[in-house]
Order: structure tokens, then sequence, then C-alpha cells
């Protein structure tokens, strides 16, 4: 974190000398700029708790919980989600939809999904198991 810090403080400083009197609006997106970056390029793999069972870092239940709070959060009702919810035929989801919450729980797990099984989602079931999987092999815990 300090060096971290530090650069930070280095780019702000730089900023700050290059700036004129009349670039008061420019300083601020610039430094809304670097906040955004710093805070994305500082992310640690999501962690829900290590007393999970089997000494996972996460059980499936709470991934699908993360999963339904972020369905919520799109505007789906979560009340309506459950493992067996069929993404097309009961919350009218497509292609595009998929992908834009396959990006939302990529950030919000800070994992990578494998984009060859998306193909094979059908039930939110299968997103708890793709995000469960990757989670598992991020945190390097066996299967």
């Amino acid at each position: 974190i300090r060096a971290f810090t530090g650069l930070l403080l280095k780019h702000i400083t730089s900023l700050l000398r290059n700036l004129g009197p009349r670039d008061g609006r420019s300083l601020f997106v610039a430094l809304v700029g670097i906040f955004y970056i710093a805070v994305r390029s500082t992310t640690v793999p999501w962690r829900i708790s290590v007393d999970a069972p089997n000494d996972l870092p996460v059980s499936r239940p709470r991934v699908f919980d993360e999963i339904r709070a972020t369905m919520a959060r799109i505007g789906l009702d979560p009340a309506g989600v459950d493992p067996e919810t069929h993404l097309v035929d009961d919350l009218d989801l497509d292609s595009l939809d998929w992908v834009d919450l396959a990006m939302r729980f990529e950030e919000t797990f800070s994992i990578e999904l494998p984009e060859k099984r998306f193909a094979s989602v059908r039930i939110v079931q299968d997103i708890v198991d793709l995000v469960y999987a990757a989670l598992v092999e991020a945190n390097g815990a066996p299967t």
C-alpha cells in the first residue's frame, strides 16, 4: 500500500506542476481518473470466509446469494431467482444480458469466467457452478 500511495502522490504532484490556474476542472477529472485506476488495480481475490466447509474460501450457497444480489442490482426480482430458475424462459434474458451479468460476476468475485462455458449455462445453478469453479481455481483449493 505504501508503494501504491507513493505512486499516486507522484502522479498527483506531476499533474499539479503541469496545470495552470484555470485548469481546476481538468485537475478534478484527472484526480478522479487516477483514483478510479488505483481502485481497479488493487483488487484482491474475493473471499467470503475461510471457515467455509472443506476449508474452501467460499461455499456454493454464499455464491448463490451474491449472484441473486447481483441480479437484483440489474432489476431482476430476487424472489423469482432460485437455483432452478431458467435464464431465458423464466427471466427473459438474452445473450447480451448474460454477457453483462457474466462481466458483473467477474467484477464482483474478482475472477475470470471461461467464455467457452457460457453456452452451457441454462439455469441459475449453472452460473453458481461456473462461478464456484472459478473461485476454487483462483484460490488454489481442491474441487
